[in-house]
């Protein structure tokens, strides 16, 4: 169950893609039910291709890759999700694949450093998203998501839930009060 600590694990994991060049981007045929994309995978793989990752960001139990263009790319693990970079094989349940090539300094592709990226969904219910930075920003923005769970200070985090009247673990799942904490941390 992807938490924030698992999520910026995995976060940690892909950062080698960051300033790479997405050359494909694909979900492999599968029987399983699918997940959410937004858009529609007929129209988000091709959109990804030739965009450069500008940098890969978390934010509470989301990554975010910044792609050039002002794009963002969010993928919400959710309770089975799993991103991968470099598996031997491709293992099942594969629901995005990206391959990116490095750049140099000049931001010339280097055929030889291609990396894949997979991401991994057994349940089916996860997320993909394509967003651009306003919207973003709107719907993971300190207006709808609370601070991080790693950035937050006991002062904060007591008078963030001073006027709460619930169960302490109900308080810390809300991700308005709190980004990042899940059932298992609460």
């Amino acid at each position: 169950m992807p938490e924030l600590p698992e999520v910026e694990t995995m976060r940690r994991g892909v950062l080698p893609l960051a300033s790479g060049v997405i050359i494909e981007a694909f979900c492999p045929p599968s029987q399983h039910h699918p997940i959410k994309y937004s858009p529609p995978p007929e129209e988000l793989f091709p959109s990804l291709v030739g965009r450069r990752i500008v940098s890969i960001d978390r934010c509470g139990k989301r990554l975010l890759f910044r792609l050039n263009d002002r794009l963002v790319l969010v993928i919400e693990p959710r309770m089975t999700g799993r991103i991968l970079l470099d598996p031997p094989q491709f293992p099942s349940h594969v629901r995005l694949v990206l391959r990116v090539n490095k750049t140099d300094g000049q931001r010339r592709l280097v055929a030889r450093d291609t990396r894949t990226m997979v991401f991994r969904d057994v349940r089916g219910l996860g997320t993909v998203r394509l967003l651009d930075e306003a919207t973003c920003q709107l719907e993971l923005g300190p207006q709808k998501i609370g601070p991080d769970a790693l950035g937050i200070d006991w002062q904060e985090l007591r008078d963030r839930l001073r006027s709460r009247r619930c169960a302490i673990k109900l308080a810390l799942l809300d991700q308005r009060a709190i980004a990042g904490v899940g059932n298992i941390y609460a």
